[in-house]
């Protein structure tokens, strides 16, 4: 049998195989183990999805220290007539900051969850929807934060997106896992600012992880022709990602 020339297989090991549901052009490459290695991924990590149609939390707590608190809302049945966001692109609930007389900070913390030495997380997208309305400037806001082994470090500040005008849900994706250091404990948490005023708002929806197919790339690596085939995803640099039916936001 004759073998092919080295050059041939150096240019088949080093053919990159696209995974962002197109097909796949390498026939050394497999999409569907590389799409297997994320579902996998997400499984070892605690499942934080929540769309709150059931009314409530899930595996979040809220820790709100003071009266203000999180409360699940129904579009079709609001407490806040006068202040609504558009309906939601799936169900009818979400959860939304019960606001009080003064100015006051809520808190929603997941249950804390175990990484592994070893394991990499960096395609892993922690994603979720939100709406903010702000009478001033950036003065209602919504801030993420990954907590490693009881040291909270901030990862998402969205005061941005508080118009007076918004009424529109964005979604936004972030790899909460970029700055940490496995073996580690980790919880994330939401701190809400809102407002007393008629138009200020903060609200959550759809909680999910997601993973970042579309930055994800499929290496062959090939020792001889008998040896195994090795795929390996690169984990994407890509920060966070945000959309919505008015804006869209990506940051490196």
């Amino acid at each position: 049998m004759k073998l092919l020339p080295s050059f041939v297989l150096t240019y088949l090991v080093l053919s990159t195989v696209p995974v962002d549901g197109e097909e796949c052009e390498n026939q050394l490459g497999d999409c569907y183990i590389i799409k297997r290695l994320a579902e996998q991924k997400k499984k070892a990590i605690r499942d934080l999805s929540t769309d709150f149609e059931n009314e409530t939390l899930n595996e979040w707590r809220d820790e709100s220290k003071t009266g203000v608190r999180w409360k699940a809302e129904d579009y079709n049945s609001p407490w806040e007539v006068n202040n609504l966001p558009v309906k939601p692109s799936i169900g009818n609930r979400y959860l939304r900051v019960d606001r009080k007389s003064s100015f006051e900070v809520a808190i929603l913390r997941s249950l804390t969850f175990s990484i592994s030495m070893g394991d990499d997380y960096k395609d892993i997208l922690f994603t979720f929807d939100f709406w903010l309305r702000s009478t001033w400037p950036k003065f209602t806001n919504l801030e993420l934060c990954v907590n490693e082994n009881g040291n909270e470090k901030p990862i998402l500040s969205l005061s941005d997106y508080s118009a007076i005008t918004n009424r529109n849900w964005n979604t936004i994706s972030v790899n909460p896992f970029h700055d940490v250091s496995p073996p580690s404990e980790i919880s994330l948490v939401f701190y809400a600012y809102c407002g007393t005023n008629t138009e200020d708002a903060v609200a959550i929806d759809n909680i999910r992880w997601t993973d970042d197919s579309s930055s994800l790339t499929a290496l062959t690596k090939l020792e001889s022709l008998t040896s195994p085939i090795t795929i390996v995803p690169v984990p994407s640099d890509t920060m966070f990602l945000a959309n919505s039916t008015t804006k869209s936001q990506l940051i490196i």
